[in-house]
């Protein structure tokens, strides 16, 4: 008989270990020690993606590298592009991520969005009121 729980227990062991290695290395980068010092904080987004979060009342916006998720290989983060995004956190808003060149920029961005999210609403063209006719 397969013991389950011991290979819950070994697999949740895995997961911890990977979540400190991402978080030490990600907090030592260069773009971590800015976005650690303004609050933000490493966020698991699902599927093994990862970014830098930070929340205000219901909403909170991810910045993500372009290419690095995290920006943890990335010397020069001002010459970097950075996507930045604000979801409600019921699920129902969001945004499409906009790439900034600069990590100041895009934290700029994010601090923006997080203070008025409603012009960066993604707002689907299928749900639009059909044109008066």
């Amino acid at each position: 008989m397969i013991d389950m729980d011991g290979k819950l227990r070994a697999h949740a062991r895995q997961f911890w270990k990977w979540w400190d290695r991402v978080q030490e290395a990600g907090k030592a980068s260069p773009a971590g020690h800015v976005l650690s010092g303004m609050g933000f904080t490493i966020a698991h987004t699902g599927g093994g993606c990862l970014a830098w979060e930070r929340t205000a009342g219901t909403n909170y916006v991810w910045i993500t590298h372009e290419a690095d998720t995290l920006g943890e290989d990335v010397e020069d983060v001002e010459a970097a592009i950075w996507d930045v995004g604000v979801y409600s956190a019921d699920g129902d808003r969001f945004s499409m991520a906009r790439p900034v060149t600069g990590l100041r920029a895009a934290i700029a961005l994010a601090e923006k969005m997080l203070l008025d999210p409603a012009p960066y609403w993604y707002e689907d063209p299928a749900d639009a009121a059909p044109p008066a006719a």
